[in-house]
């Protein structure tokens, strides 16, 4: 036969579970807090090494820049010249020459040669470094130069500008200021450029 169970004359009686509930979180939260107590002392001992190592550096740079700026004061102007001749001759064996030698001849048309090209200025980053030049053209015809100037342009890679222009036996002599950008990648193959009809 089934009794109803009637809480109120007989009610439940076992108090072991909540006593033992009560004592796993007690004991969870007591191993919680020393857990995060620990951690809290670690991070604050490597934030204080970190913060001496960080001024002992500061301390170093400091000297070695004061270093640095004594050895500037006690070079001559041709020592100091020649350590300037130093880092571009460095800057310019990281650019790319035969890449932009190849992405000049592809623009150059027939009938028009390049007589010099000078380096004025290596500037950019290593990998997106840019060249300023000095390029003296010459041709027997003009339209041709013009030609070489559009299709430098159209390339994306020059920046071409005229400086200077002069005439001597029928040869017309363009002196130009080029800004030389490269493209990622290999050379585009020898397109034959533009003729002027």
């Amino acid at each position: 036969m089934i009794q109803a169970l009637n809480l109120s004359s007989r009610p439940y009686r076992n108090g072991r579970l909540p006593i033992a509930l009560a004592v796993l979180l007690i004991s969870l939260g007591l191993v919680g807090s020393v857990y995060s107590f620990v951690n809290v002392s670690n991070l604050k001992s490597k934030k204080t090494i970190a913060e001496s190592e960080t001024s002992q550096l500061k301390k170093e740079l400091g000297e070695l820049n004061a270093k640095g700026e004594e050895v500037q004061q006690e070079l001559t102007a041709d020592q100091r010249a020649f350590l300037i001749g130093a880092h571009k001759l460095i800057a310019n064996k990281s650019f790319g020459w035969s890449r932009l030698f190849a992405d000049l001849e592809n623009l150059i048309p027939r009938g028009v040669g390049v007589s010099s090209v000078k380096v004025e200025e290596l500037f950019g980053q290593s990998d997106t470094q840019k060249a300023r030049l000095g390029m003296s053209v010459r041709s027997r015809d003009f339209k041709k130069i013009i030609l070489m100037l559009e299709n430098m342009q159209a390339s994306g890679m020059f920046d071409a500008q005229m400086r200077s222009q002069s005439n001597a036996d029928s040869v017309t002599v363009v002196e130009l200021a080029v800004v030389y950008t490269p493209r990622n990648g290999i050379p585009a193959e020898s397109e034959s450029p533009k003729e002027v009809r």
